[in-house]
């Protein structure tokens, strides 16, 4: 990333500050001043200043997961089966990001925690779910209102598997049709559940659900067809993860590295609070949340401008 970029430098003078605050006031032991140093390096730190954005593919194992890997790779690095077979978490260069296949939810409770413990550490995540069935798994739900509430980035990526499609062409195009109001309608219930789940009304407006179809991509691939991996899709998800990650100034990535940021200033002030309660304490953690909240806002703002100006050509 690019520290001369005016957001990056506010989290970093945010940072900065917090840390000559917990120093400079007496207010913590040395232990937990370490301890709250080391959580900002290996956490906030790391994310802001790592080279390439980390881009993490997350779901129920069975939903297409490493085949979209492989699709967005170009080439087969992720090993498909129909049972969990990613124990840990692998990462691959595309170019303008790095992807990180993973366990995912619903794998071994291992496994799974291995997926978890990588949440924090990634910019964006995509959240694949299967169009055949997965979409109505409450664990998908449970998880992406997990993710809201770390306040982690996150796309929905609905995996479409396709459908039978007869011989007759008349009958062909009907249902061809008739599929693709199924996938909107799924779109759509995806998007109802996550609001009944978080009781977030304005969910849809927030959180994008993006639809694919990830073996199409991978056997265009293998077969050297490019309208078919055209067709999939996949193309498109990948060109809109670079635009997005281009526009340093309007990017939902400084969100992971500034929840970082907030976690470590939450742990202070408990910490403090347990020993004292000190209320000069407080309010100084009050005004560096309220900058956080501002450098959001910015972000936020300038996002919503950006995707509403490219909508249009990535997706329709």
């Amino acid at each position: 990333m690019q520290e001369n970029d005016m957001y990056t430098r506010e989290a970093l003078e945010i940072a900065e500050r917090f840390q000559r605050l917990i120093r400079g006031g007496r207010l913590l032991s040395n232990e937990k001043i370490k301890e709250i140093n080391e959580q900002l390096e290996h956490g906030f730190y790391k994310l802001l200043r790592a080279p390439k954005p980390k881009v993490m593919v997350y779901g129920i194992y069975n939903s297409g997961k490493s085949t979209l890997v492989n699709a967005l790779c170009g080439k087969a690095v992720a090993e498909v089966r129909d049972r969990p077979m990613t124990w840990k978490t692998d990462e691959y260069d595309v170019g303008k990001y790095v992807l990180i296949d993973s366990p995912g939810v619903d794998a071994p409770i291992e496994h799974e925690q291995v997926a978890d413990a990588q949440l924090t550490k990634c910019h964006v995540i995509l959240f694949v779910i299967s169009a055949k069935g997965g979409f109505e798994s409450r664990t998908n739900y449970e998880k992406m209102l997990h993710l809201i509430e770390l306040n982690i980035p996150f796309y929905i990526i609905l995996n479409d598997r396709g459908t039978e499609l007869p011989k007759d062409i008349k009958k062909r195009e009907a249902a061809k049709r008739a599929h693709l109001e199924e996938i909107h309608e799924i779109k759509r219930k995806i998007i109802r559940n996550l609001i009944n789940i978080s009781g977030d009304q304005r969910i849809g407006e927030k959180y994008e659900v993006i639809d694919l179809n990830a073996k199409r991509a991978w056997d265009g691939i293998e077969k050297g067809k490019p309208k078919m991996v055209e067709a999939s899709k996949v193309p498109l998800l990948h060109a809109r993860i670079e635009h997005i990650l281009e526009d340093k100034g309007a990017m939902k990535w400084l969100q992971a590295p500034l929840t970082m940021l907030d976690g470590c200033i939450q742990a202070a002030e408990s910490a403090v609070i347990a020993q004292q309660g000190n209320i000069d304490y407080a309010k100084k953690r009050q005004q560096l949340i309220q900058q956080i909240q501002t450098s959001r806002q910015n972000r936020i703002e300038g996002l919503q401008d950006c995707v509403n100006r490219h909508r249009l050509d990535a997706y329709h």
